[in-house]
């Protein structure tokens, strides 16, 4: 195998480049994802500390609305959030996807956490999750939730009851005794 040869006219640049590039920047930032839960109080002013964990996957600002179905809060990263509004933006000529808009976006506020770690929660979401004292706040793959500790506990138990009946319904029908 002959190896190819540069034209006599040809130059090449040897020069290093100019900045060196950062290993961040090279790095494609990985997608949220939450998971786990944890139990922290509302304090006097209705604040309410938000996990380290869950912070640095959320960023320096974040979306707060009413959780779609159930008596809950969520909290959207920025990328997260942005995706889900060019969804439901997209589709405006729809009646269905109207009310979701305005539902949806009326209960969108973007939000900072304190120095401490802390979000406001506003008594409109307070009233809507049913939230007093203390808070669950849940990982929920792209985004968290903060529950009410007995709806959550009740939503958690039921979920695991279905998965149960449809577990068993699988392993019934796919399995090679019955």
């Amino acid at each position: 195998m002959e190896m190819a040869e540069f034209p006599a006219d040809a130059t090449v640049d040897t020069a290093a480049p100019a900045e060196p590039m950062q290993l961040a920047q090279i790095e494609e930032k990985k997608p949220a994802e939450f998971k786990g839960f944890f139990e922290h109080g509302l304090d006097a002013k209705s604040r309410l500390f938000i996990p380290a964990k869950f912070r640095e996957q959320l960023g320096p600002s974040f979306t707060l609305c009413f959780a779609p179905h159930v008596p809950a809060l969520v909290l959207y990263p920025d990328e997260v959030w942005k995706e889900i509004s060019e969804r439901i933006n997209a589709s405006l000529f729809d009646e269905k996807m109207r009310k979701v808009q305005r539902r949806t976006m009326s209960s969108a506020f973007d939000i900072e956490a304190d120095k401490q770690g802390r979000i406001t929660i506003p008594a409109i979401f307070k009233r809507y999750a049913k939230l007093e004292s203390a808070c669950i706040i849940s990982g929920a793959g792209r985004k968290v939730e903060i529950w009410n500790p007995d709806a959550w506990y009740e939503e958690f138990t039921r979920e695991r009851s279905e998965e149960r009946r449809v577990g068993k319904e699988c392993r019934s029908r796919w399995s090679p005794y019955h």
